[in-house]
């Protein structure tokens, strides 16, 4: 039976192989030799043979699907690095032209997580109101020369960051932009350079004498000019506008603080269903608040639907909260490694009342105060600030944590902040003025989450370590 099966394969294989092969048929004799040869081969022999071709077979497959995605991977990478060229060609070219044509700023800047810039214009300033323009051909390199290009070149780039020409400092690094023109405030170089941030920079060495910090910081806010005949920007100082929500800060009789209007329809991606990583729930209403990427989903708990969602393009939520009296929801993430942002919003009406716009990296917790006057927020550099949220000022920062800031909140009364980080450091400030009361040392653990009673003497919190505490903070 065996002989009849291969007869024909082998017949097939003798004649055809040579002829596939190139090479020339082989006579009648050879082939009656070679299939005498074949028939005293065993079925256990062929059967054998068989399945170590099979088996090689199959390990070619898996060669050809592992080099396959090694090769999308290479296109992937190609195509990356492609635009990225480009991307420097196009932002080298505008800098070639600068002499000729004056620099549109704010686009040759405008790079992933680059912050909103606010009224600008470009203009040359008139001979009476002109101050002297600090360019980094004269000012700024020989600062950089001499304390910054050790690590921040073309050749070494730590961090991915050069500093030797003006497109190379506006290109950022590996962690995103890090100089926004006309804002040195929200420019982390200097903010680095100021010792404002961590890491302190020179990483090693002394911190730049006053009077280069301040040639840094003029040079920012003028946007960042080439040389003497570039053209500096005007920045026209942004007003603050008080939260006309602040004045219903009190619990009052009426109708529980609800959504009063139609609110915008959810982005769903079933192919990519996104992470809640925050939740919150109105104390004075049935209203749940779900944070996600790019939005902020809302729920009627008493009727269990989806009421709608809040934009929140600044990335992705990782604290949400509501106000004491419910009247305001504040939701603060961002994009990791690039920005951060805290958004508060008016419950009933669904807009915005306010926006923060702080760091490089995302904000990880945050909480109102219940008078609405403070906004606390912590980061993974370990810093928890408070804002006040009527002229967006810093108050004071908290800077006793020692690792990524995982929780914040105010006691009910407004008289403290407790504080928490991903190590299980657990704080109590001052809410007023930022003055360490007391270290709640037991979490093993990060302390990701926390709670007071309403009359603010105890504090629960829950840790990564499984625990649950309560702690008497009277």
């Amino acid at each position: 039976m065996m002989k009849k099966i291969f007869w024909p394969i082998i017949c097939s294989l003798l004649v055809w192989t040579p002829v596939a092969l190139g090479q020339e048929t082989p006579s009648d004799e050879q082939v009656s030799a070679a299939i005498d040869q074949l028939l005293q081969v065993g079925p256990d022999q062929i059967a054998n043979s068989l399945k170590e071709m099979k088996s090689q077979v199959g390990e070619w497959d898996k060669q050809v699907v592992d080099l396959r995605g090694k090769a999308d991977n290479l296109e992937a990478q190609a195509k990356e690095i492609s635009e990225r060229v480009e991307s420097l060609r196009k932002l080298l070219e505008k800098f070639a032209k600068g002499a000729e044509v004056p620099k549109p700023q704010p686009e040759a800047v405008a790079m992933q997580g680059a912050a909103p810039m606010g009224k600008t214009e470009m203009a040359s300033m008139s001979a009476e109101k002109q101050e002297p323009v600090i360019s980094y051909v004269e000012h700024i390199r020989p600062i950089f020369q001499a304390n910054c290009f050790s690590c921040h070149n073309r050749d070494k780039r730590r961090s991915g960051l050069s500093l030797e020409s003006v497109s190379d400092a506006l290109e950022g690094g590996s962690s995103g932009q890090v100089i926004v023109p006309g804002k040195p405030d929200q420019s982390r170089l200097f903010r680095l350079v100021a010792h404002l941030e961590e890491p302190k920079m020179p990483l090693s060495g002394d911190k730049l004498d006053e009077e280069s910090i301040q040639k840094i910081r003029t040079w920012i806010k003028q946007g960042a000019p080439e040389d003497a005949n570039s053209e500096i920007m005007v920045v026209e100082e942004e007003t603050t506008q008080s939260m006309p929500v602040f004045i219903a800060a009190d619990i009052k009789d009426g109708p529980p603080p609800m959504p009063e209007v139609d609110l915008g329809i959810p982005s769903v991606d079933q192919d990519r269903p996104n992470v809640a990583r925050a939740i919150a729930v109105n104390p004075r209403s049935p209203l749940m608040a779900v944070g996600s990427l790019d939005q902020v989903l809302l729920y009627d708990l008493d009727k269990n639907i989806l009421l709608g969602a809040l934009p929140f393009p600044e990335g992705e939520v990782f604290s949400i909260t509501f106000s004491l009296n419910g009247e305001l929801l504040v939701a603060a993430g961002g994009k990791v490694g690039e920005s951060g942002a805290a958004v508060i919003w008016n419950v009933r009406t669904g807009e915005r009342a306010g926006e923060f716009h702080e760091g490089w990296d995302t904000i990880l917790a945050v909480d109102i105060s219940p008078d609405h006057k403070m906004l606390a927020m912590g980061d993974p550099l370990g810093v928890v600030k408070v804002f006040s949220t009527e002229t967006k000022q810093l108050l004071y920062k908290c800077e006793e944590h020692t690792d990524w800031i995982h929780s914040v909140g105010f006691t009910p009364d407004g008289e403290v902040l407790a504080t928490g980080d991903r190590s299980g450091g657990l704080f109590l400030w001052q809410a007023a003025n930022g003055r360490k009361v007391e270290n709640l040392r037991g979490h093993e653990g990060g302390v990701n989450d926390m709670a007071y009673t309403q009359d603010s003497t105890l504090l629960l919190t829950a840790g990564g370590d499984g625990k649950v505490f309560v702690w008497d903070t009277w």
